[in-house]
């Protein structure tokens, strides 16, 4: 079963991705803010899905040191804000999901991210 990383400061958002990821069969585990996500994500998630913005450690160095420490490791960028795709493909994103998004979407590209479509 494949784990997942879903790192997000809002709740609700966390609760929606997780309840959606466990509905597909995915293995998940919830972080708040980037700091918690790096205690926790070295060498046990298969991918992270995270929001852009946090605090303490917003989604754009979550994503740098992720990189710098698992390169192979995808990550996969949830943002509100639009414009943002080329500056965190540049970063080394595997995916963007723009908010709101849908189960098609969140599914389709998760699958196609870990190959398991």
């Amino acid at each position: 079963m494949k784990r997942i990383l879903v790192v997000d400061d809002e709740g609700g958002v966390r609760d929606v991705l997780e309840g959606m990821l466990d509905f597909l069969g995915y293995r998940v585990t919830t972080a708040s803010d980037g700091e918690e996500a790096l205690n926790t994500v070295d060498g046990v998630f298969d991918l992270v899905i995270t929001d852009l913005s946090m605090p303490k450690m917003d989604g754009r160095n979550l994503l740098k040191t992720i990189k710098l420490r698992s390169p192979h490791l995808p990550v996969i960028v949830v943002t509100g804000t639009r414009g943002t795709r080329a500056e965190m493909e540049a970063l080394g994103a595997n995916g963007y999901l723009e908010k709101p998004f849908r189960i098609a979407e969140v599914r389709n590209l998760v699958e196609n991210t870990l190959g398991t479509s």
